[in-house]
């Protein structure tokens, strides 16, 4: 591995104006797909004609519903011919159908698209990579992921509730991110992480470097004044931003 790009950070409501959740990995793995996604590469001069893997984490619609747009963009802008890979946790196929039912039914493409369930624990080799997909609390079909291979090491936890499950998924890894969506949530009431939950569970997070997603402006710079005034937590994503695996 040697470069992620943020085509989006943001939450389903592109506050601050961030994208949607999408990560690129060497060009070649596309992690989570947002609605976001065409304006993202267009805005970044992003050419995705490498691209081979796309891994969807849940199938909320700030996660899953970019997929089709891609799709019509490999057809009809980059003429793609190229097998495209789509993994994502169980019903794939069936989310798949219905999304693209809704938004450009009966549409046929000149490249094959394989699709790869994964159930919570399963791992799949993409050379280079391997693919890991582990149990995450948000939906009931939620999975994060763990991608390694000869040199580095990268983990990615969705949507999530911040508990044994993420620190599992985290843990020794080069890279991690999670999300951040709260200032504070009781009892884990939403499911999604909170500043005040992570700063007191920071510990348990075993990771070399620590990014956070799914996040705005507001908490981004509060998270920036602990990182300067007490023991820093991580650092927040943007959209455009770029993380080197070999300059870290």
């Amino acid at each position: 591995m040697n470069e992620l790009f943020i085509l989006g950070s943001g939450n389903a409501f592109n506050i601050n104006a961030r994208g949607h959740t999408a990560f690129l990995l060497d060009q070649k793995i596309l992690i989570d797909c947002g609605p976001t996604i065409l304006l993202k590469i267009q805005e970044f001069c992003i050419d995705l004609s490498s691209l081979k893997y796309i891994l969807i984490t849940h199938y909320h619609g700030d996660h899953f519903a970019g997929i089709p747009f891609l799709l019509i963009y490999f057809k009809y802008i980059l003429h793609r011919k190229e097998k495209l890979t789509i993994m994502g946790p169980e019903n794939l196929k069936i989310h798949f159908n219905k999304i693209m039912e809704v938004t450009y039914p009966n549409m046929e493409f000149d490249f094959e698209i394989e699709f790869i369930e994964l159930n919570k624990n399963d791992e799949i080799f993409c050379n280079p990579y391997i693919i890991k997909s582990y149990p995450i609390t948000h939906k009931e079909e939620s999975i994060g992921y763990r991608i390694v291979d000869n040199k580095h090491s990268f983990a990615f936890t969705g949507d999530t509730i911040l508990n044994e499950e993420v620190f599992i998924l985290m843990d020794g890894v080069d890279i991690g991110i999670i999300e951040l969506s709260l200032w504070d949530n009781p009892n884990q009431e939403i499911s999604h992480v909170s500043l005040q939950e992570l700063i007191s569970l920071r510990d348990k997070i075993n990771v070399k470097h620590l990014f956070f997603n799914h996040i705005t402006d507001t908490l981004a710079e509060e998270v920036k004044k602990i990182n300067q005034n007490i023991k820093p937590i991580g650092i927040p994503l943007y959209d455009g931003m770029k993380i080197d695996f070999n300059h870290l």
